[in-house]
């Protein structure tokens, strides 16, 4: 049976997890906290981890990082099971050593369907699947072994150990496994027993296998420990020992044969001159300097190739020296074809590393540069051939980056400003080899740019959401314990009603936001005619200024848009809102339809209001931008109205265009691209009044 550990601190969903657990045939331990499951992990190993991240006290992500640097632990399948669903908190979570990463809520079946996938990958031998290996079957569920012979299937009879050992072995196949390994992952780490307890198991495995010939199937690899073959044809028996003697017994017999070759013919030659004695004596003594000077040939002919610059072929022979040759060859061949094969593996990994969006920098001991990629040398304005081998901080002298390196602390990255003043980089130091670092830069700037906009937007969302809540929250308050007279009463009731509008605008604002950053483009085949849209800016204009100013529309009557009514309305809208809001009684505002030169065409909203400082108008249209920088909110806008139309135009395929002048007054312009408007056909353009 499976063991599972759930690390979860909220006990109903513990106990919904363990109940369809327990179902599935899995023994569950449940642990509240780190502590516990740490406990839980010491005692015995679990064969999987449903793990929470919001534990109390040490967080589920340090308990996972801390499992993943233990060699114990390190190959426990974990699953983190969190409320966190944000791309950066998954991304976190698998970084961390998860093995797969939920979040909550979720479903039981797809749970369970994860437990069993990550159980294949990373401990096969946990499930109750059955398996086969070279038409040996091993059924978890039943417990039995069987294999076909001929036309019979006959079951293999094992005790619980041999089982759970070829188990293990089948569900790993072709890959060795040491005696260490062996018994921590058969008997369990939490046993202590001799490795060559192994040995024994092997041994008695094997006699069992062997009446189904496939005792063949577990190999000893000398030195490392056993494997399980997947084929019994491609067991590899082992050299039997003596293959050399045997060599060299055929040297022998080979020599003895010329010897006494030589000394019959000597003797019969002797025989005819009446020394058959010395006859024989002679010709066994030629035969065998024969031999031996054509063993010597052959032997200096192989060490001729080997002194040379072996370009060649190996010289071709027979016997010991033929052996010997085809040996040394093969030996060599091999080696180059490794050497070159590694050099290509450096020159591709070079290649992958130029190529990393990334710096990648070397350094000696003596902090001197050994090789950057481009990205590198662009990062810290160096030149690649000019300063190898010279002293990086002689190169970068920012005192951050100087001291970094002196200091040689360098569990947390460094940022400063680049060099020059090109942008800011985020620099980490990783030692490896002799005293030799590596240095990895990555160009922040845009990030730290993007992340101080989403600082500041979640402060100002913060802001604007928590004011008329605090203001309600308070009155309602001051109404439920104080006796109000009625005046006093409807002045409450009065600012709350405000502080109502003001966060139902607010989050209408918002959700328009959403909605025109996640819907699609509109369409490019949907004409609106810009009259119909003039005259409803003209209505909801006049109800706004309430005759406090002078309003003029015009243009437009000739011509159509290809969108979205409603987007442009708000966009056009939202500009002539702003224009009545902060131009003062009495002033001007005028509302024009121009067409341009290269066939596009815009909509312009220009006031006689206070005007804007020029540094502002890069950031009018982001959201909650304020040019005084206060939080007042006296003329009623959210500060989310400019970035709506920028969203709009852009959504049109045009921009917005600002021009202001302090003391004299804005124009705002709504830019639509040529695809995006048309003239109609039979339609006299109305005059365009100037402001």
């Amino acid at each position: 049976m499976s063991s599972v550990l759930v690390v979860e601190d909220e006990s109903a969903i513990a106990e919904l997890i363990a109940i369809n657990l327990r179902h599935a045939g899995f023994e569950v331990t449940v642990a509240a906290d780190a502590d516990q499951a740490q406990v839980a992990v010491d005692r015995v190993l679990p064969d999987l981890v449903l793990l929470d991240w919001m534990l109390p006290g040490q967080s589920g992500i340090v308990l996972a990082k801390r499992w993943r640097s233990d060699a114990r632990t390190r190959e426990m399948p974990v699953i983190m099971l969190t409320a966190r669903a944000e791309e950066a908190d998954k991304i976190t979570g698998l970084d961390a050593g998860a093995d797969d990463y939920l979040t909550k809520p979720f479903s039981t079946r797809e749970l369970m369907a994860r437990i069993r996938a990550v159980l294949r990958r990373k401990a096969p031998e946990a499930l109750d699947t059955a398996v086969e290996v070279a038409g040996l079957k091993l059924d978890p569920a039943t417990r039995r072994v069987t294999r076909r012979v001929g036309n019979e299937g006959r079951e293999i009879k094992l005790g619980p150990t041999e089982f759970r050992l070829l188990h293990f072995l089948m569900t790993h196949p072709e890959r060795v496994h040491s005696r260490a390994q062996l018994l921590d992952r058969v008997w369990g780490d939490h046993v202590f027993i001799e490795e060559r307890t192994v040995d024994v198991h092997i041994k008695r495995l094997r006699e069992a296998l062997a009446p189904v010939q496939c005792s063949a199937l577990i190999e000893t690899v000398r030195g490392a420990g056993y494997r399980l073959t997947q084929s019994i044809g491609s067991a590899r028996p082992e050299r039997p020992p003596g293959g050399g003697m045997n060599m060299l017994l055929i040297r022998t017999l080979t020599t003895m044969l010329a010897v006494l070759l030589g000394a019959a013919i000597g003797a019969a030659i002797g025989g005819a001159l009446q020394v058959p004695t010395a006859g024989a004596a002679l010709g066994a003594a030629l035969s065998a300097a024969a031999l031996a000077w054509w063993d010597t040939a052959r032997g200096e002919t192989l060490l001729h190739w080997l002194r040379g610059p072996k370009i060649g072929a190996v010289p071709r022979a027979t016997g010991w020296w033929g052996e010997m040759a085809y040996r040394i060859e093969r030996g060599l061949r091999l080696r180059e074809a490794g050497i070159e094969a590694e050099k290509q593996r450096l020159r591709d990994f070079l290649d992958a590393i130029e190529a990393s969006p990334n710096g990648v920098l070397m350094i000696d001991k003596g902090d001197q540069i050994e090789w950057s990629n481009g990205v590198a040398a662009e990062h810290f304005g160096l030149d690649r051939e000019r300063d190898h081998r010279q002293r990086i901080t002689n190169l970068v002298r920012t005192p951050a980056f100087v001291g970094y390196l002196q200091r040689g602390q360098f569990e947390e990255a460094l940022v400063f400003p680049g060099p020059n003043g090109r942008g800011t980089l985020m620099v980490l130091v990783r030692p490896y080899g002799d005293g030799m670092k590596l240095i990895l830069s990555q160009d922040i700037t845009e990030r730290e740019r993007a992340e101080a906009m989403r600082r500041d937007f979640v402060a100002n969302v913060s802001h604007e959401i928590r004011t008329p809540l605090t203001v309600l929250a308070g009155f309602v308050e001051t109404m439920s314990r104080l006796p109000l007279s009625e005046v006093e009463r409807q002045r409450v009731l009065t600012v709350m009603t405000q502080q109502t509008d003001r966060m139902q605008g607010l989050v209408g604002d918002l959700l328009t936001l959403a909605q025109l950053e996640g819907s699609p483009r509109p369409p490019v085949d949907r004409w609106l005619a810009v009259a119909d849209l003039m005259q409803r800016v003209q209505v909801d204009a006049l109800a706004l200024s309430a005759g406090r100013h002078a309003l003029g529309v015009a243009g437009g009557g000739d011509a159509e848009i290809a969108g979205s009514d409603t987007e442009l309305l708000s966009a056009v809208g939202n500009l002539v809102n702003n224009a009545v809001r902060y131009t003062p009684d009495g002033g001007r505002i005028d509302v024009a339809w121009r067409w341009r030169d290269d066939g596009s065409a815009e909509i312009a909203v220009t006031d006689t209001g206070p005007g804007i400082a020029r540094e502002h108008l890069p950031r009018l249209t982001e959201r909650f931008y304020r040019v005084d920088g206060s939080r007042s909110r006296e003329t009623g806008g959210t500060g989310l109205g400019l970035s709506i139309v920028k969203h709009v135009a852009q959504r049109h395929g045009g921009a917005i265009d600002i021009t202001s002048e302090v003391g004299k007054g804005s124009t705002f312009k709504l830019v639509l691209p040529a695809l995006r408007v048309r003239r109609r056909t039979g339609v006299v353009a109305e005059p365009v009044h100037p402001a």
